[in-house]
């Protein structure tokens, strides 16, 4: 068989269509005219004698062959979905971690609003206090003499 090359042992070896047997089942069981029906199966004859056979004669080890490269590029395929996954949590990771800073932010603020709120009605509780006293202590002469020219009962 080293002597024959694939395409002359696939063209002795081709398969021999029955030309009657093909338009008897097509007139028979698919109601096609007799003179379409041979038509059709010498149609199927001479596509079977012109084809390249030499495909239909794969070895072993070019299916095997085949095999293997279709592993690796399914290998490949689920290394890529794995660091497309990979880089989708790193991302998700950082947007937490992103908004936990924003909240922390937030908290922080609030604190610090809170917190400049009451010094602010703090001072402002200070200052009209210290106001009132400085204007007790000002006019407090005044006050006195006020108090006096009530009337005692």
């Amino acid at each position: 068989m080293n002597d024959i090359t694939m395409n002359e042992y696939a063209r002795i070896n081709m398969p021999r269509v029955d030309i009657l047997k093909i338009r008897k089942l097509l007139e028979n069981n698919y109601k096609v005219d007799h003179d379409l029906a041979e038509g059709i199966a010498e149609a199927i004859d001479v596509a079977l004698k012109d084809q390249d056979l030499s495909n239909d004669f794969a070895k072993r080890e070019d299916i095997h062959a085949v095999d293997h490269r279709v592993d690796k590029v399914i290998d490949r395929i689920d290394n890529l979905e794995k660091a497309i996954d990979a880089r989708f949590d790193a991302v998700e990771q950082r947007i937490n971690a992103r908004f936990e800073i924003t909240e922390h932010m937030i908290e922080n603020s609030r604190k610090s609003v809170i917190i400049y709120i009451g010094a602010i009605v703090g001072a402002g509780f200070a200052s009209m206090i210290g106001i009132l006293l400085v204007g007790l202590v000002k006019y407090m002469p005044v006050i006195s003499k006020i108090v006096e020219m009530l009337p005692k009962d």
